[in-house]
């Protein structure tokens, strides 16, 4: 199965760099989503639910980046689905244990 929008080459690249261990295309891929990983960190802590947790924006982001991470390290093109999509499931499930 294909996605109708595949991963850029380049990214792509990254992402096996990554799985086969090498940190620097890990904290790449990690500099270049950073945008993403926040929005979807502190929207998680803000639902209703999360609203009067006193967690700080910086730690948020944190373990927003360590789902981040595992995403990566799980992702599989094969499947049809965008690094993204399936990092944002991770991030979102990593944010919401650390809470």
């Amino acid at each position: 199965m294909t996605s109708p929008h595949p991963e850029k080459p380049e990214t792509l690249a990254l992402i096996a760099a990554s799985q086969d261990g090498d940190r620097s295309a890990e904290a790449l891929l990690i500099r270049r989503n950073m945008g993403f990983i926040n929005y979807l960190s502190v929207r998680v802590a803000n639902r209703t639910h999360y609203r009067n947790c006193a967690q700080e924006r910086d730690d948020l982001c944190q373990a927003g980046a360590i789902g981040f991470l595992l995403a990566v390290r799980s992702f599989d093109q094969s499947k049809g689905v965008k690094l993204l999509s399936w990092a944002g499931w991770k991030v979102e499930e990593t944010v919401r244990t650390w809470l």
